[in-house]
């Protein structure tokens, strides 16, 4: 190892990594890092995965931040604001869990709609049901914008 960190190509090539990742702070982004327990670290914070298949940020401290993140986009934006230190964006995570309602709403009209005898209450449910699903695709939407304008930085 020691031969490596002494070769001078090594140096230029660590240095070069450095200024990188100074000059995508300077923009706005926080160089993300893979964890070998699939985690994601940005910055002092590290994005998590938890069985129900939510996310949630912890601080090095191991300290819980946020949980209930569904989308994992918004998990990555958060995490890179609160990075950059400008807290937590509470706009885009009301977004995200909007987004988790609709997609319980949306599973409750699909059950709701299958027991409907009535044809008119039957229409009128897959009516509120198309509705929610322009909801859950429009806050998608939105958050996934959040997303890519992050990733331009780069």
């Amino acid at each position: 190892m020691n031969e490596i960190s002494t070769d001078p190509y090594y140096k230029k090539i660590a240095n070069l990594s450095l200024e990188v990742k100074n000059k995508l702070f300077q923009r706005g982004l926080v160089v993300p890092k893979k964890n070998d327990d699939h985690s994601i670290s940005v910055g002092k914070y590290i994005i998590k995965r938890e069985e129900n298949s939510q996310y949630f940020i912890v601080d090095l401290h191991n300290e819980i931040l946020i949980r209930n993140i569904n989308l994992a986009h918004t998990a990555i934006v958060i995490a890179n604001n609160l990075a950059l230190g400008k807290g937590i964006n509470q706009q885009l995570l009301l977004k995200d869990q909007i987004y988790g309602s609709t997609i319980f709403e949306e599973e409750m009209y699909r059950h709701r709609i299958s027991q409907i005898k009535d044809q008119e209450m039957r229409e009128t449910m897959v009516i509120k049901q198309e509705t929610n699903k322009q909801k859950q695709e429009l806050y998608r939407f939105e958050i996934e914008q959040s997303y890519q304008n992050l990733m331009r930085i780069a």
